[in-house]
Parts: C-alpha cells; structure tokens; sequence
C-alpha cells in the first residue's frame, strides 16, 4: 500500500521577516513563506511551500530581475491583495537553495546550488553574486549556469557575510568568519582564482554571526558570541570600531536601518542604537522564550518594526517616537 505524504502547514521560529508593502509582512518559518497583513495580525494571508528541503535563512527584495527569471501579471491572482504592488523578484535563501518568487506570491524557480549560502545579490547585468558557508563567491547566469568561482586565501568556515556592489569588478565582501575575525576582500583582486585578503577587522572574542555594509558601502556593522555589536569604517582613515554593549547574549544579526543601529539577541530583546555616541536608545523585550532570530522595519515610514522569534510569535514595535527624538546622521567621527 502506497502512502503519500503532503506537506501542510507549519508553525514554528521566525528566522526571516520582510516587508512587501506598508502592511504586508512576509514571514519565513521553516520551508514555508507566509504573508501577513499587520492591521489584521492573527491568521496569514496566504502560505506558500517555498523550499523542499531547508529551513528560510532570508528573505530579499530586488527590483533587478535575475537572467532566466520571468515575471508576468498572472491573468487571475488568487492573492488580490498584492496586485497593486510593482512586480519585482524575491529571493528565498535556505540551505543550498535560493527560490524566486515575484512580489505577487508566484513560485517562479527553486534552484540548489553545490555549498550552504551565506548571502546572495543580484547585479546589474541579471547576474547573481552569491557567498557559501566555505568562503567563495560564485557569479551565476541561471540561463547559463556558472561563470565565475572565487575563493579566499584564507580557508575557513564562515556564520555569516554580505557582499556590496551592483557589478562583478566593483564587488566587495565581508566574510564573517568562526575566528573572530570579519574579512574584507574583492573578487576581482584575485589570481588563479584565489582572493587576497584587503583589510582585516579585528577586536570580536567570539563567531561572527552577523555582518552588514551600510547603503553607501563605507561602513560594517558585525555581531558575535561576544554580545557587542561593533560598527567599522572602512574608507579614509580607519579607526578602532565603536563597541555597543547592552546584549545580554549572543547577537545573532544587526543592520543600518535608517539613522539607527538595530540589533537582535540570543537574549530575547531587539535593541535600536544611536550610532553616533554607541547608546542604546531603545530596547524592545517582549518575546516569550530565548532568541530574537529576525527583524525588519517598514521602509516606506521606517515607523514600524517587526521581530521574530524562537517563541514562533512575531511583535511589531512603534518606532515614531524614536524616528521624531533622534533625527540624527550616523556615525562621521
């Protein structure tokens, strides 16, 4: 007698939240993506089974279309919800897999590729960029396959990294990597297919699990086992980082959110820095059980913030005093 098996849906930690529009929150938990809206919070909107085998890592928005990707209006959207919203890509990472889904909910393409991703980025000719848990960064044509591969000198296991650029020979990454250590470095510089190392930043006691350039790519910000979150500059001259303490434990992820630093924690809190003096002008508490593992603020407003956590529950924080209070530029000391 044969037995089959359908997958149904899932409750479980929220590991990737994002923003679709000013009320629709996307939320990855377990293989699944779920759409709600933030006015009507107790049920989703829609669920989707976007990845066979993994767990959702990330969720990214891009209005670069992906060469091999096609978007088209569907002639009837079930979700009618999203039918205002432009049609743009969505990238789902988990595992070795990335699925592309347009900003109207379709599954479009699931792809796996040959090492855990850390990251991945499209880029300006359709191209995509991606960083693997083994320290190389690969550049794929999903008509063509692969074009490029790009590893390190230095041979390591990474928790985490990001990539900044909008071309291969202007891209620049940050491995985070599991010797305390984040590694700057560009694929272009690069012989037989072997990166140097350009800048090395030191100071973290513990795993980088969180590393992020801010949007003009002349900063980092990094997180560690060490509870800090620590901002680094990258261009002009160099100075120690600024180290921000509060965490009282480890600090999976952190981000450049406007004028702010926001950081999540093994400690259950988000915590919204100001990065011009280190303080922590905020920190949100809410969460029933260990771990915040993901957050996202809504970009049309920057007035609400969305975390996730190991209780399966989401929290939406009220950022409009913060954003009225401290209207401040970051960090230029």
């Amino acid at each position: 007698m044969k037995i089959e098996l359908e997958k149904q849906d899932h409750f479980g930690q929220i590991t990737a939240l994002m923003f679709l529009t000013g009320n629709l929150l996307l939320v990855g938990t377990g293989s699944f993506v779920k759409l709600y809206d933030i006015n009507i919070p107790n049920s989703p909107l829609i669920t989707l089974p976007v990845l066979n085998k993994s767990r959702v890592h990330n969720i990214i928005k891009t209005r670069l279309i992906p060469n091999g990707i096609e978007l088209h209006n569907p002639q009837k959207n079930a979700f009618h919800i999203t039918d205002s919203i432009p049609l743009e890509t969505i990238m789902v990472l988990g595992g070795k897999t990335i699925s592309f889904l347009s900003t109207h909910l379709q599954l479009i393409k699931t792809v796996e590729f040959r090492d855990w991703i850390q990251c991945a980025r499209v880029l300006s000719d359709g191209t995509i960029a991606i960083l693997y848990s083994h320290n190389f960064l690969e550049l794929w044509d999903l008509n063509s396959g692969l074009l490029k591969s790009v590893s390190l000198e230095v041979r390591c296991m990474l928790y985490s990294g990001d990539i900044f650029g909008t071309s291969w020979n202007t891209l620049n990454v940050a491995s985070g990597t599991i010797f305390n250590t984040v590694l700057i470095w560009s694929p272009i510089d690069n012989q037989n297919g072997v990166a140097r190392v350009q800048q090395r930043l030191n100071g973290h006691e513990g795993v980088i699990h969180g590393v992020r350039f801010n949007s003009d790519g002349s900063m980092i910000c990094s997180t560690s086992d060490d509870r800090t979150v620590r901002i680094w500059k990258l261009t002009g001259d160099v100075l120690s980082p600024m180290v921000l303490y509060g965490h009282l434990g480890r600090v999976w992820k952190a981000d450049f959110v406007s004028n702010y630093i926001i950081s999540i924690s093994e400690d259950a809190t988000c915590r919204v820095w100001n990065p011009n003096d280190g303080n922590c002008i905020e920190c949100f508490s809410g969460h029933g059980s260990k771990h915040v593992w993901s957050f996202a603020v809504n970009n049309e407003t920057n007035s609400i913030l969305a975390t996730g956590g190991g209780d399966c529950g989401i929290r939406l924080w009220d950022l409009t005093n913060l954003v009225e209070t401290h209207n401040s530029s970051l960090y230029n000391n």
